[in-house]
């Protein structure tokens, strides 16, 4: 087999993202890139492929993506604890595919092999135990464990973080560190699930950016609203929004995902959850996300 470039394994991806906003069948090609990839041992490459989906995936789709073959890709690579979350699905779906089986069993092999890093061998034994009570060592909430775990290089890749923070080193030297403060934590949140936080920095991102492209770019230091005469940094996202549309500063697909992202501000005002019952859905977190990603592009091309 002709060795696999990196830009075709891109190719394949752009396909199989266009399929997936599109709400159609994307299982066949990614099994085939999956494939591709593993006979050439390519696991780092289809980790990567499988962060960079999840970004556009919604909660049904992300089942889709799982597959024996990212299995033992993320296995290779040591993600154990991800594996271990995609091999209980696939097992639930197929429980007697020999292929999975054979993978949760390494997985449950490497566990009972591993022993904690600087852990003297005696102290495995229970007749090295301190015959006196002693107390149970806390430990983090299995839940901030996994949502830790996803802090990783290859994550952070997959989002396009790395590129994103150096596009945001375009911005006027003025704002550059806030940009990118700010970006950070948005990011961080989204790693860590932490949706009202996504939202609420996606907005405040979003008003810096748009805010200081009209004053740096278009030398734009007040604008009328209604009867107000406002400065560019008084404006609420609502009114950046509009100003921009009106203008045609931002692209329509830009400009969809800034209206829904600051749609998704409303949901996180505790009448809309309790009194309302509307509550945040990971869908409604991810295109603050986009939102944010979209606006650096085309502002800081």
């Amino acid at each position: 087999m002709p060795k696999l470039l990196k830009t075709q394994v891109q190719q394949h991806t752009d396909k199989i993202k266009h399929l997936i906003l599109s709400q159609k069948a994307f299982a066949k090609p990614l099994a085939e890139l999956y494939t591709m990839l593993r006979l050439q041992a390519k696991y780092e490459w289809m980790a990567q492929t499988y962060h960079l989906l999840l970004i556009y995936t919604n909660e049904q789709q992300t089942k889709q993506l799982y597959h024996p073959a990212l299995l033992q890709a993320l296995l290779s690579l040591g993600q154990m604890q991800e594996a271990q979350q995609i091999g209980n699905f696939l097992l639930q779906q197929n429980p007697n595919d020999p292929e999975t089986l054979k993978l949760l069993k390494s997985i449950h092999s490497r566990k009972e092999s591993s022993l904690p890093a600087y852990t003297p061998l005696a102290t495995l034994s229970k007749y090295t135990v301190s015959k006196t009570a002693y107390k149970k060592t806390p430990v983090l909430p299995v839940d901030w464990q996994a949502k830790l775990a996803a802090i990783t290089p290859d994550r952070l890749t997959a989002l396009g973080y790395y590129a994103k923070y150096k596009q945001l080193g375009r911005a006027p030297k003025t704002y550059r560190s806030i940009l990118r403060t700010q970006f950070d934590e948005l990011t961080l949140c989204y790693l860590l699930q932490l949706n009202r936080s996504v939202i609420a920095v996606t907005g405040a991102l979003l008003e810096m950016l748009l805010a200081i492209h009209l004053q740096e770019k278009y030398k734009i230091n007040r604008i009328t609203i209604g009867t107000q005469h406002k400065k560019v940094f008084d404006l609420n996202l609502h009114e950046l929004i509009s100003v921009y549309a009106k203008k045609n500063l931002l692209s329509s697909s830009t400009l969809r995902l800034c209206r829904a992202a600051r749609m998704q501000r409303n949901l996180i005002h505790p009448g809309k959850e309790l009194l309302e019952k509307k509550c945040l859905t990971p869908s409604g977190v991810q295109i603050c996300f986009l939102a944010a990603l979209e606006v650096i592009d085309e502002l800081l091309a």
